[in-house]
């Protein structure tokens, strides 16, 4: 016994992460794959709606060797699903390189609906599986890196701390095996705030060529990454100015030149393959065709140039066009922006993402969020003047991330915070690490995160497996918060299979449908009856029916119609799920 308490001393850190590691990945494809967990029955999640666009991308780049479908979203994620799929050898579809390329037409959709359902009906389930597993153990292979660089870096705490905060937030367990960039995104942020302070600390051309390198990589997972490219040469260039002021100048630029130099051959060495053979004129098409509504007077001409100079200023091309595509997105007045149960026909709403914020995350991991700005906050005001803040960079980079999501008008809900969240995780981390001996509240600050990371563990373990549709505590849990704020915050189409299963188990029960969807998931699900499709608060329901309707219809119905469905309905719905709503008439 006492050797085995050695060993485990001696080997505390690489158990304790390999158990945090394999709790990622185990919570995370168990509740997407419908494994039953301490006595939580569960069922395999449906398909969401932006995962059939990314499926459909993700086959068609390696199929086709050439990037066409979806340029609204980087290609790094996509790739790497794409070989699997293409290795399973499955029915293509009908839509060809000529006909994408030659279209005005976005055929994302209607690919997606080909490729996963009508070509492939019996392999429906394998291709969604595939894709989702290979998100998940991309994900989990980020994470072990992001693990070992913050042990490089700081320490074993830090690293473990940051991975607690990871691994018991139901928001990264709902999205960490969705074919979706969230997780991707939020991870090699991660990945690159490390490197980064490996730069800030050792300024030399090796930190400076890894964080170029993972910036990059960044860059080509989603594009609000790009904010980190800035931020790294603005924020490097202030620091070693004051910290390094005796140092030549010169070396500094060359560092800085470096770094620059390593995001632009990651962007290019990616997209090279996929835009080579692609002609010039037909990139062109279509941009202009498709796309056009993104194009300003100052990107037209550079794009233009780009396009037409070389192969490798093309590839540079594609990428920046993506970006002005996510430009045009964000900037985008979208009606209809549901929060608090109230619709509202703008976009621009401050209060959008800091409630979402404070509702989607467990109150465990928000106090602990709130402790380490605190402690930032009390140490701030003792330390020296020529002294450095280890967490003051990843503090300054969340905040100026959560400023630019305050003033996006699109408004998608928690995943596009999850950057943030990752970026809080590795600030936490290091402001326990350096205080943990120390008191907050005449609390020890071990104390009070054991006890904060214990309370997200309960919060995670009871949230399974509804982690996509959680919500706090403060706003009634996740059954209760589902007029808080929709879109993939609560009801994503992940419950439709659920919904079938009791279709099968009730034959007797006549079954109609008010359920929003991608193209053909609907018909993919529940047949291809237009009759059975309705429309749920217009009540021309035959009597002793049910009509499932999941709540991001619901809501935004009812937020729109100023109407409750209780006026409607006698009856309490059934609550498959929290996302599906079963009203008998």
């Amino acid at each position: 016994m006492n050797k085995i308490y050695k060993v485990i001393k001696k080997n505390y850190f690489v158990i304790a992460a390999s158990i945090l590691i394999f709790l990622f990945f185990s919570l995370t494809f168990m509740s997407t794959n419908g494994i039953h967990f301490l006595g939580i029955h569960t069922t395999t999640e449906s398909v969401t709606y932006d995962e059939m666009a990314h499926i459909a991308s993700s086959y068609e780049y390696d199929h086709d060797m050439r990037m066409v479908l979806n340029p609204e979203h980087p290609i790094l994620i996509k790739t790497l699903v794409g070989i699997p799929l293409n290795l399973m050898n499955i029915n293509p579809t009908k839509y060809t390189y000529k006909t994408l390329i030659s279209s005005n037409n976005d055929y994302q959709w209607d690919y997606a609906n080909d490729l996963v359902f009508k070509n492939n009906p019996t392999r429906s389930s394998e291709i969604i599986f595939t894709a989702r597993l290979s998100v998940l153990l991309i994900n989990t292979s980020l994470l072990i890196l992001a693990c070992f660089l913050a042990f490089e870096l700081f320490n074993k705490k830090v690293s473990l701390i940051m991975l607690a905060l990871l691994v018991f937030n139901p928001n990264v367990l709902a999205h960490a095996s969705l074919v979706t960039f969230d997780i991707p995104s939020l991870l090699t942020t991660l990945i690159a705030l490390l490197c980064f302070y490996g730069l800030l600390k050792n300024n030399n051309a090796k930190w400076a060529l890894l964080s170029g390198i993972a910036a990059g990589v960044a860059s080509v997972t989603k594009y609000s990454s790009v904010v980190l490219v800035f931020f790294f040469a603005v924020f490097y260039l202030v620091y070693s100015l004051i910290k390094f002021r005796n140092h030549d100048f010169m070396h500094k630029i060359k560092l800085l030149l470096l770094y620059s130099f390593s995001v632009i051959l990651v962007i290019v060495a990616l997209y090279l393959p996929f835009t080579y053979g692609i002609s010039a004129s037909d990139e062109h098409y279509q941009i202009y065709n498709i796309w056009y509504g993104h194009l300003t007077l100052f990107s037209k001409p550079l794009l233009d140039f780009l396009l037409s100079f070389s192969a490798v200023t093309k590839a540079l091309a594609v990428w920046i066009d993506g970006l002005f595509i996510t430009n045009l997105e964000v900037a985008l007045n979208r009606p209809g922006v549901l929060l608090l149960g109230q619709s509202y026909d703008t976009g621009y709403l401050l209060q959008y993402f800091p409630i979402v914020f404070l509702t989607k995350n467990s109150i465990g991991e928000l106090l602990l969020f709130i402790s380490g700005i605190w402690l930032f906050v009390r140490v701030m005001f003792k330390k020296r003047d020529n002294e450095f803040l280890d967490e003051v960079f990843a503090l300054i980079y969340a905040l100026i991330y959560f400023s630019l999501a305050l003033y996006s008008k699109l408004k998608l809900g928690i995943r596009h915070l999850l950057p943030l969240e990752g970026t809080l995780s590795l600030f936490v981390a290091i402001i326990f690490n350096n205080n943990w001996s120390k008191k907050i509240f005449r609390v020890k600050v071990s104390t009070v995160f054991y006890v904060l990371i214990i309370l997200s563990i309960i919060s995670t373990i009871t949230a399974y497996p509804h982690y996509l549709s959680y919500y706090n505590e403060t706003v009634g849990g996740t059954y209760n918060a589902y007029n808080v704020a929709e879109d993939s915050n609560y009801d994503w189409g992940q419950d439709y299979i659920t919904l079938k299963n009791w279709q099968s188990a009730n034959p007797d029960k006549n079954l109609y449908f008010d359920i929003f969807g991608a193209v053909g998931v609907r018909e993919a699900y529940f047949g291809t009856d237009p009759s059975r499709f309705v429309v749920w608060y217009k009540n021309n329901l035959p009597s002793g029916s049910y009509i499932a309707v999941d709540s991001a219809n619901l809501t935004y119905d009812q937020s729109r119609q100023h109407f409750s469905y209780k006026q409607l309905f006698k009856k309490a719905p059934i609550r498959l799920t929290p996302s599906i709503f079963i009203f008998e008439k």
